[in-house]
């Protein structure tokens, strides 16, 4: 019964290990290719892209298998005793919501904390309030041309 729960879970986490290995080596080969195609690749380059590639990993492993391991040592050491309930509980709950923060994990590290994204963010706002203030240039004028019309209307009933 027991395997019914860590088989799946230890196909996981090695599976999280298969996906780090080949994400790493897929940065470290683009980013090693990029520099060797640009001018003459340098050593300072080239450790760049491998310091960019191990930061990336060791950020992508914690996320992916931390709430694995926690969840199979609540199961190895949920037991039938006070205690071991406990923490095989607490366990449980703790790798649900480990689990359920992944996704939001991610998004900060990959999209929030990446300057690329906070670039195009910018530069989106800033567009946007161009946009605005364009807006509320026009519709200045055209409030001014509807006031200027109004009174023309209102001074033609007059006479």
């Amino acid at each position: 019964m027991i395997w019914s729960f860590l088989g799946p879970v230890l196909f996981i986490i090695a599976l999280n290990m298969v996906v780090l290995v080949r994400v790493s080596m897929v940065i470290y080969t683009s980013a090693y290719t990029s520099t060797r195609l640009s001018a003459i690749g340098n050593s300072c380059r080239i450790s760049n892209s491998l310091k960019r590639s191990s930061r990336g990993a060791l950020i992508l492993m914690p996320i992916l298998g931390i709430p694995w391991i926690v969840g199979l040592l609540a199961n190895l050491y949920a037991n039938n005793s006070n205690v071991g309930m406990v923490v095989g509980t607490f366990g449980s709950y703790l790798q649900v919501l480990l689990v359920g923060g992944q996704g939001i994990a991610v998004f900060v590290f990959y999209c929030f904390y990446n300057s690329e994204v906070r670039g195009a963010y910018m530069l989106a706002a800033k567009k946007r309030k161009s946009e605005d203030s364009l807006d509320a240039a026009r519709r200045k004028k055209n409030r001014a041309s509807s006031d200027v019309q109004r009174a023309g209307i209102y001074m033609s009933m007059e006479r």
